[in-house]
């Protein structure tokens, strides 16, 4: 009789464990309703709609065609570089910007852009995205600018040529 009192015990405590443990596994496994889901599709709507709005709020602003030869980068050889750069400036500073970069400090700007070139590293200068480049680019010619007109760096038509 003893031994059935001590299984009942442990029965009993054990029991209501498993109970609430399955309870808590049936409401975390559980799939979310349905109604809840169409907020999240609404939400990832509006933010593709601000991304396109996003997109519309900036103009590209040609800044010029550059070439330029780095003797630094790998001694022994000379690297050229030609590409063209272009500025993502928000809307309604264009006029100013493209006033600013292309005529009052149009041979300041291309010193940036030559300075930054001529002293950038092979890795910099291999990098797909060019990343450090158009970082740098953004930076330096804000500064001359004395304004922060730059949002992004495009740099497309990009060849190095290694001699």
């Amino acid at each position: 009789m003893k031994l059935n009192k001590s299984v009942i015990l442990i029965a009993a405590s054990i029991v209501p464990s498993m109970l609430l443990g399955g309870v808590v596994t049936y409401l975390l496994a559980a799939p979310a309703a349905p109604a809840a889901a169409k907020p999240d599709e609404e939400k990832a709507a509006e933010e593709k709609d601000k991304e396109a709005e996003a997109d519309d709020e900036f103009v590209e602003v040609d800044l010029d065609s550059f070439n330029f030869t780095n003797n630094r980068v790998n001694p022994g050889s000379v690297v050229h570089i030609s590409f063209k750069v272009v500025a993502l400036v928000a809307k309604p500073q264009e006029i100013k910007f493209r006033d600013l970069a292309t005529k009052t400090n149009k041979s300041r700007v291309r010193q940036v852009v030559e300075r930054i070139v001529r002293s950038s590293e092979l890795d910099d200068l291999n990098d797909p995205n060019l990343s450090t480049i158009k970082r740098l680019l953004r930076e330096d010619i804000n500064k001359v600018l004395a304004r922060s007109f730059i949002n992004e760096i495009v740099i497309h038509d990009y060849r190095l040529m290694e001699q």
